[in-house]
């Protein structure tokens, strides 16, 4: 029993320090530098989070037709910006995958939070304000 308990905090602990080094935040393809505006979590952003057991990829285009892609491991948030060519777009097109096939399409607004979860063993999408 000390064993599985032991295991199971080794696991923890490797996926939080995953977490504290992940690159979280997304930017505009070519974008070199970061916004001269102080950075606040949700000024002009879409935040994602995975709260299902298992591994998503995410699939954005932005309105210049530019793709980003990137995995979310579970229990992350990630954070895609949407301030580029001197402004702050007003949504941007995604879609979130898992293993057994797609948990998410549509267009999401701005300063919008996507929720990804696990429903009776079935994924599930909520988009809110944030």
């Amino acid at each position: 029993m000390k064993l599985k308990t032991l295991a199971v905090s080794a696991l923890l602990f490797v996926s939080g320090v995953h977490s504290a080094v992940a690159d979280e935040h997304h930017y505009f393809p070519g974008k070199q530098e970061k916004s001269t505006k102080s950075f606040v979590p949700g000024y002009c952003e879409v935040e994602i989070y995975n709260n299902t057991p298992t591994t998503i990829s995410i699939y954005a285009v932005y309105d210049s037709w530019n793709k980003l892609h990137f995995m979310m491991y579970p229990q992350e948030r990630h954070y895609v910006s949407l301030d580029y060519n001197g402004y702050c777009h007003s949504n941007m097109y995604m879609e979130a995958y898992d293993s057994i096939g797609m948990l998410y399409s549509g267009y999401t607004p701005v300063e919008h939070t996507l929720t990804l979860n696990y429903v009776m063993k079935r994924g599930s999408a909520q988009l809110k304000k944030k």
